[in-house]
């Protein structure tokens, strides 16, 4: 299998259909494939696009839509049966956009940043058991779900320069 076997959302825990290698491209033909719909109430959030089942919802696909970039850096994405954007990397066994605030590509600047462990002297220091170096890398505690992240914002052009500081703020 190609995918994590469960999907979170939060304090949900939502397992999704299997989806082994030879299957995961969507070019290949698979009747039975049956993806488990994964559905987050985004409410009114400004940043998020609203129900697709909204009829005032049109997205343009592949495209500047707007103040909002529905291009990829995948290239060209496909468009199922049912009008929703299919994954660029093909079959993940879930459906819906999950906990991702827009329908298609979610453009986002997660900043990793890392060093080795060291002690006072500014020596790097070891683990007792393996003796590999200790990498240490910046985390935040989410305020919506309380878990560990990697700091980071979703890139809306226009807004961009609003963000920035947010982001080096977390820093």
């Amino acid at each position: 299998m190609t995918n994590f076997k469960f999907y979170r959302t939060g304090k949900e825990v939502i397992e999704r259909f299997p989806v082994p290698v030879n299957l995961k491209d969507w070019h290949i033909e698979w009747k039975d494939y049956k993806p488990v719909p994964v559905i987050v109430d985004f409410g009114q959030k400004p940043w998020a696009d609203p129900d697709f089942k909204d009829k005032n919802f049109q997205p343009k696909w592949n495209q500047l839509d707007d103040k909002i970039d529905r291009r990829s850096h995948c290239g060209q994405y496909s468009i199922d049966k049912d009008g929703f954007p299919l994954n660029p990397t093909g079959r993940t066994g879930v459906i819906m956009r999950g906990l991702l605030g827009r329908w298609g590509p979610n453009h986002a600047a997660d900043p990793i940043v890392t060093r080795w462990k060291r002690d006072d002297s500014n020596r790097i220091i070891k683990h007792n058991s393996s003796g590999k170096p200790i990498l240490q890398f910046v985390a935040i505690q989410r305020k919506d779900v309380l878990e560990w992240a990697i700091p980071g914002v979703c890139i809306i052009p226009f807004l961009f320069q609003m963000i920035y500081p947010s982001l080096i703020e977390m820093l």
